[in-house]
């Protein structure tokens, strides 16, 4: 009789009530089952482990989601995706150093960092940005020198 009650209830319900959509918790990954009507309405989606902590999650500075942050050192964190993104942006701009994405922050990111972080391509280009601002250091330092002696030739 109480089964028999639920099921005419959920038979009862709208079907829009009982489509469910699979997506992924934003700060741990593990799966999360939202219903239709919601699942667009959050782009932030958590699971019931993530919503029980007691502090909200950390908070991406870029997307303004919900995430498992990459902490650079600076106290600034940011989602994986995004500094990813932020970073490959940087590198195409012909940028040789990359620093912390927040405003004002001048922290530079760590080589460690950059090799996880980078798709093979993206950090190439780093490399090549880098030994393109030491040549240009190298020559202006030279022709600097040769300014500073008259007699040289």
């Amino acid at each position: 009789p109480r089964f028999a009650s639920l099921l005419a209830r959920r038979e009862s319900q709208p079907a829009s009530m009982t489509e469910y959509t699979r997506q992924s918790c934003h700060v741990c990954r593990r799966a999360v089952w939202k219903d239709a009507e919601h699942a667009e309405a959050n782009r932030a989606v958590l699971c019931a482990a993530c919503c029980k902590h007691s502090e909200p999650p950390p908070i991406c500075g870029i997307c303004f989601d919900p995430c498992r942050p990459v902490h650079l050192g600076c106290r600034h964190s940011f989602c994986e995706d995004c500094l990813r993104t932020t970073a490959t942006v940087a590198i195409e701009e012909g940028r040789s150093v990359l620093s912390c994405p927040e405003p004002g922050c001048s922290r530079t990111l760590a080589e460690p960092l950059l090799r996880t972080l980078l798709p093979e391509a993206a950090a190439r280009r780093l490399l090549e940005n880098q030994n393109a601002r030491t040549r240009d250091w190298s020559r202006s330092i030279l022709e600097g020198a040769a300014l500073a002696r008259p007699d040289a030739p």
